[in-house]
């Protein structure tokens, strides 16, 4: 999975990216930390550069049973 977040403006920002992630699920893979806030959500907080550019990759691992 990959998000990408864009600030235009000539400040920094702080994004938080929420994520619903359905069944069992496991992150394998992360470019940036979460935060898992129940069972089926987590957060990114991720800081995006004046007139820049943030990408979140992850990789996750679901299970169906």
């Amino acid at each position: 999975m990959e998000i990408v977040l864009k600030n235009r403006k000539s400040e920094r920002a702080a994004v938080i990216a929420t994520e619903s992630l359905p069944g069992v699920w496991e992150i394998t893979v992360s470019s940036l930390k979460y935060e898992r806030k129940d069972a089926n959500t987590i957060e990114f907080n991720a800081p995006v550069p004046a007139n820049g550019e943030t990408a979140i990759r992850y990789t996750v691992r679901f299970t169906y049973q």
